[in-house]
């Protein structure tokens, strides 16, 4: 699972969060002016062509999402 450190006082402004598996997750902040998505994301190692295809593949689904 991966986590985010977020300051105490910006905990107010945090919509939603949604884990995308274990390796993915998406924080959503209300600035006021519209909404901020924060996506994190462990990388595939080096040298793993086909899992850094299926990465960058969810990535492009999520950003249309």
């Amino acid at each position: 699972m991966y986590f985010f450190w977020i300051q105490r006082s910006i905990t107010k402004v945090i919509i939603n969060y949604t884990n995308w598996g274990k390796r993915k997750t998406e924080v959503n902040l209300n600035t006021g002016g519209g909404k901020l998505s924060f996506f994190g994301r462990y990388a595939p190692e080096e040298g793993r062509v086909e899992e850094n295809e299926n990465v960058y593949s969810q990535l492009q689904r999520i950003k249309k999402y």
